[in-house]
C-alpha cells in the first residue's frame, strides 16, 4: 500500500495551526489529523482521473485555498498546487509553500509523533452514502394516520398569518436542515441567522421519506434550549402565499404535525427578525428525545425511504452548513460516526 504523509501548518501569520493528512495513493482515501477541533484543514473530496487528490486548507469560516496534491517521479515529497490562479504560493525552504496568510509544509509525519497519533477524522462522502443507496417504493402514510387536506392547510396557515406580524409584506422563513439546500420555493434572499432558545436535533421519527415502517428513519427539528445557527429565507409579498402553501404541505403531513410552524425572534446581522420555524411536537407520537449521538447513528447507517437515506440528508445539511461558514459540532460529531460505520459496509447494489 502506497501511503503518503503531509503536514500543513495553515492559518494567519498571527495564529497558526498544526495539522496532517494521510492520503492511501492506491484506494483514493485520506485522513484527515488536526490539532484544533474546528480546522478544516484539508477536507478531502477525492481522487481525481490522474492519481491525485484535491483537498482544502484552511479555517472554516475563512476563505478556504482550493489545492492539489500531485505524485512526483519518486512519490516523495508530495508537490502542492493551487487551482485558483490568483493564490499561486512562493517556494520557501523545506518545500514548504506560503499563499495569503496559509503555509503548506511538505514534510513526513514521522517528525510530528504528537499529531500524527491523534485520532483519525471521517467525513461523509458521496461513495460512502451510496452503500446504503436503494430503491424504496412509497407506500404512503401508514394505516391508522390521519393527514391534512387542503382545508386543515389552509386554516393553520390563515391562522398562522393572522397571529404574527405579516400585513401583506415579505416573510422570514427560517432554515435549519434540510430548507438549507431544498426550500421548495422561490427564495429572494438568504441570511445567516442565529435563533436563540432552540437547538437542531434528531428528534422525529420517519416511517416515509427517508424511512420505512420495518426502518424507521430519523429527521431535524428543533427542541427547546441553547441556540441555532441556521438561514432566515426571504420570500417577496407577491408570492408568499402561494410559497408558503407548498412549505406547509412539505413540513407537515400527519395530523397532529410532528413540526408545527411558529413565529419566532431569529437575530440576523446584529437586528431582531420576526420569522416562521417550524419546530418539533414533543408531545406528538413521532417524537423521540434524549437519543445519544450513537443511538442516532445507528438509524442513519440504515433507514432509508423513497426520498433517500437517513445520511445522505445528514450529508447534504453538513455540507450546506459548511457552505454558508456554519459549524454544528454535534452534527459534525455525528457525521464521523456514520461515516466509520458506513466505511466497513459494502458497496450497495440497486
Amino acid at each position: 500500500m502506497e501511503v503518503a504523509h503531509v503536514h500543513f501548518v495553515t492559518g494567519s501569520d498571527k495564529k497558526a495551526f498544526r495539522c496532517a493528512a494521510q492520503f492511501n495513493l492506491e484506494a483514493g482515501v485520506c485522513n484527515v489529523l488536526s490539532t484544533r477541533h474546528e480546522l478544516r484543514a484539508a477536507a478531502f473530496s477525492g481522487a481525481m482521473p490522474d492519481g491525485a487528490f484535491r483537498y482544502r486548507a484552511g479555517p472554516t469560516r475563512r476563505r478556504p485555498h482550493e489545492c492539489e496534491l500531485h505524485r512526483t517521479p519518486n512519490r516523495r515529497p508530495i508537490q502542492t498546487h493551487y487551482a485558483d490562479a490568483s493564490l499561486r504560493s512562493q517556494p520557501l525552504a523545506d518545500g514548504a509553500h506560503r499563499t495569503h496568510g496559509c503555509q503548506v509544509q511538505e514534510r513526513s509525519m514521522a517528525t510530528l509523533p504528537a499529531v500524527a497519533n491523534r485520532r483519525v477524522h471521517h467525513q461523509l462522502t458521496p461513495e460512502l452514502v451510496s452503500r446504503i443507496a436503494r430503491k424504496v417504493e412509497d407506500r404512503g402514510p401508514a394505516p391508522g394516520t390521519v393527514v391534512h387536506d387542503d382545508a386543515d392547510y389552509e386554516a393553520s396557515l390563515q391562522k398562522l398569518l393572522a397571529a404574527g406580524p405579516w400585513r401583506g409584506e415579505d416573510v422570514w422563513v427560517f432554515g435549519y436542515g434540510s430548507l438549507l439546500w431544498n426550500p421548495g420555493f422561490e427564495v429572494a434572499e438568504q441570511v445567516t441567522a442565529v435563533l436563540h432558545g432552540w437547538h437542531r436535533a434528531f428528534c422525529i421519527r420517519l416511517t416515509r421519506f427517508r424511512g420505512t415502517p420495518e426502518e424507521p428513519g430519523l429527521m431535524l427539528s428543533l427542541t427547546p434550549g441553547g441556540s441555532c445557527r441556521g438561514a432566515l429565507l426571504r420570500i417577496e409579498a407577491a408570492s408568499v402565499l402561494s410559497s408558503l402553501r407548498k412549505l406547509w404541505r412539505r413540513e407537515m403531513t400527519v395530523k397532529p404535525p410532528t413540526s408545527p410552524p411558529r413565529w419566532v425572534t431569529v437575530k440576523a446581522a446584529g437586528a431582531d427578525v420576526r420569522a416562521i420555524v417550524f419546530a418539533a411536537n414533543r408531545q406528538g407520537a413521532n417524537f423521540v428525545g434524549g437519543l445519544t449521538p450513537e443511538q442516532i447513528a445507528a438509524v442513519l447507517c440504515k433507514a432509508v425511504g423513497h426520498w433517500g437515506s437517513g445520511a445522505e440528508y445528514l450529508m447534504q445539511t453538513i455540507e450546506q452548513l459548511d457552505r454558508l461558514e456554519i459549524r454544528d459540532a454535534n452534527l459534525w460529531r455525528l457525521q464521523q460516526l456514520v461515516a466509520r460505520q458506513l466505511t466497513d459496509l459494502p458497496v450497495a447494489t440497486t
